[in-house]
């Protein structure tokens, strides 16, 4: 006499590889996600820093501690490790405004790898009165 077997729910195998395909898939999009997230938050925080040294050389610029002159290119030291190799290279150039007695100041930074992207300079624009002009308003209200 034969018995009958009863039918159970049960996962085939067909199912269970295909489950486990769709969870490496998953696993694997997930991963690359991970690593790219983290790539763009290093790059956000590097041009924070770009932004940080643009904005602080027109700054020293602005108050005085630093001369109004034509910077090429200057090396700016890594904060970590003085010793080591620039992290970036600051520029600042200097152009008549649209108006007489205005100057445009463009500072610029970008990183010191000749391989990183153009899209990772930063280029910060501020218009100022120009300073020769103050002076000789200064000096003629002396006069007076």
């Amino acid at each position: 006499m034969r018995r009958r077997r009863k039918s159970r729910p049960a996962f085939t195998l067909l199912e269970v590889i295909l489950a486990l395909a769709i969870l490496g898939i998953a696993l694997a999009t997930l991963g690359q996600a991970v690593g790219r997230s983290h790539e763009n938050a290093r790059r956000a925080a590097d041009q924070a820093d770009l932004c940080f040294a643009a904005t602080s050389l027109l700054d020293e610029v602005l108050v005085g501690a630093r001369p109004l002159t034509v910077v090429a290119n200057e090396p700016l030291a890594n904060p970590v490790d003085p010793a080591g190799p620039p992290v970036a290279l600051l520029s600042l150039t200097i152009e008549n405004g649209p108006l007489d007695g205005v100057l445009v100041l463009r500072a610029s930074a970008r990183p010191n790898d000749p391989a990183a992207p153009l899209v990772d300079t930063i280029e910060i624009v501020r218009w100022v009165v120009d300073p020769a002009l103050e002076e000789s308003a200064s000096s003629a209200e002396a006069a007076l």
